[in-house]
C-alpha cells in the first residue's frame, strides 16, 4: 500500500509539473502575441501618421495648383508633424496623354511608417452658352419677338422645339413688350428689374434676385492669337471678297462662301441680299471678329449645319438690316451691342453686352450648346484619389 501511495504522489507531481509547463508556455505565447499586437499597432499608428503627412503634402500642392495652374515643381523633404513628405506633379509636360489633367503624387515617411497617395485634378471651364439670350447690361424684346428651345443632338428644330428652356437673363433690366414671348425663364440681378407688358408672355418663372454673373472679356491676346492662326486665306471657297489689308469679308448678293474647319479672324463680315455663309459638313469653325456681322435681306449664316459647328467671338455686334435673315451659331460678345430685327431668326445662343430684339426677331436656343466649353476658370477640382 505504501508503494502505491508513493506512486500516486509521484504521478500527481508529474501532472502538476506538466500543467505548470503548459501554463508557462501559454503565458509566454500570450506575452509574445501581445508584443506582436503592440508592434503591429505601433506600425499601424506610424503608417496612419505617415498617411496624414502625405495628405498634408497633397492638399498643399492642390492649393498651389489653384493659385498657379502652371505650377509643376512639387516639393521635396518637407517637414511636417515630425514626418517628411515629397510631392511630384505629373502633367502633360511629362505625359502627353494627360492633356489638361494633372496627377499629384505625395509620398511621406513618419518614423518607420510610409504612405503614398495620388490625386487626379482637372481644370474647370466656363460654359458660356446656357441661355437663349444673356446680356451684361439689358435686354429689350418687343413687337412679336420670341425665344424657345430645341436640341440639335436629338433632331431638327421642328421635331424638338419646346417652350421650357428658351431662358433669358441679365445683370440689368429686362423689358418684354408688344406681344413678346419667352419660352423659358426670365431672371435678373436687379430688384424689380423685369417689366412684362400686358401683351407679353413668360412660359417659365421670373426672378429678380439672382447673383450677378459677369462675362469673361475677349482679350487682345485672344484676338492676336486668332489673327496669327487665321484660316481666312486658305480655308474659304466659293464666291466672296476677302480684303487681306483690313481682314474684312464681304459675300455679295446671292454669293455662297464655304468655310472649312479652323479658326478665322475678321474685322467686319457683310452678307448682302440672299448671300450665304456656309460651314462645310462635319466642320467646326470658330470666328473671332472685331467689327459687325451685317445681314441684308434673306442672308443666311450656317443654314445647313447645327449651331455648335459655328462659334463667333466678337468685340463688335450683329446688326440685321434685311428681312428674313437666319443665323445658326453661338455668339459671344461681352462688349457687343446686338440688334436683331426684321424677321431675323437665330438658332443657337446670344451672349452680349446689350440686346435689342424687334419686328418678329426670334432666338431658338439649341440645348446642345450647354455642353460647349469656354475658357478655363482658373479653378482646379479633384476628381479622384487613391492610396497605393
Amino acid at each position: 500500500m505504501g508503494n502505491l501511495r508513493l506512486n500516486e504522489q509521484g504521478g500527481a507531481l508529474l501532472i502538476t509539473l506538466c500543467l505548470l509547463v503548459m501554463l508557462t508556455m501559454a503565458a509566454i505565447m500570450a506575452v509574445n502575441t501581445a508584443q506582436t499586437d503592440i508592434e503591429l499597432s505601433f506600425n499601424q499608428l506610424q503608417s496612419d501618421q505617415a498617411f496624414y503627412v502625405a495628405e498634408a503634402g497633397l492638399r498643399r500642392a492642390f492649393v498651389q495648383l489653384n493659385d498657379d495652374n502652371d505650377w509643376n515643381t512639387g516639393y521635396a523633404n518637407v517637414s511636417f508633424e515630425n514626418g517628411l513628405y515629397w510631392v511630384a506633379i505629373v502633367d502633360s509636360f511629362t505625359d502627353v496623354d494627360l492633356v489638361d489633367t494633372v496627377k499629384i503624387r505625395a509620398t511621406a515617411k513618419k518614423d518607420e511608417g510610409f504612405a503614398n497617395l495620388e490625386a487626379v485634378v482637372v481644370p474647370t471651364y466656363e460654359y458660356p452658352f446656357q441661355w437663349a439670350v444673356y446680356s451684361e447690361q439689358n435686354i429689350n424684346l418687343g413687337n412679336n419677338t420670341c425665344t424657345d428651345s430645341w436640341d440639335s443632338e436629338l433632331g431638327d428644330y421642328d421635331a424638338t422645339v419646346d417652350s421650357t428652356d428658351g431662358d433669358i437673363a441679365s445683370n440689368g433690366t429686362i423689358t418684354l413688350d408688344e406681344i413678346a414671348s419667352v419660352g423659358g425663364d426670365v431672371s435678373t440681378s436687379v430688384d424689380s428689374g423685369i417689366f412684362v407688358g400686358i401683351n407679353a408672355d413668360v412660359w417659365g418663372t421670373t426672378t429678380d434676385d439672382v447673383p450677378e454673373f459677369h462675362l469673361d472679356p475677349i482679350t487682345q491676346e485672344d484676338m492676336d492669337w486668332a489673327a496669327s492662326v487665321s484660316a481666312a486665306s486658305t480655308g474659304m471657297s466659293g464666291d466672296y471678297t476677302y480684303n487681306m489689308a483690313d481682314t474684312s469679308l464681304t459675300v455679295g448678293a446671292t454669293e455662297v462662301v464655304t468655310l472649312q474647319s479652323g479658326v478665322y479672324y475678321f474685322t467686319d463680315i457683310t452678307l448682302e441680299n440672299s448671300a450665304v455663309l456656309e460651314i462645310a459638313p462635319g466642320a467646326d469653325v470658330i470666328i473671332y471678329m472685331t467689327g459687325s456681322l451685317t445681314l441684308e435681306e434673306a442672308a443666311q449664316v450656317n443654314p445647313t449645319q447645327p449651331p455648335p459647328s459655328l462659334l463667333i467671338f466678337s468685340t463688335g455686334g450683329i446688326y440685321t438690316q434685311g428681312q428674313d435673315t437666319e443665323i445658326s451659331a453661338a455668339f459671344y460678345g461681352p462688349d457687343a451691342e446686338l440688334v436683331l430685327e426684321n424677321s431675323c431668326e437665330v438658332f443657337g445662343s446670344i451672349v452680349a453686352n446689350t440686346v435689342d430684339m424687334t419686328n418678329i426677331a426670334c432666338v431658338h436656343y439649341d440645348k446642345a450648346l450647354s455642353e460647349v466649353r469656354g475658357k478655363k476658370t482658373g479653378e482646379m477640382k479633384m476628381v479622384a484619389w487613391r492610396e497605393f
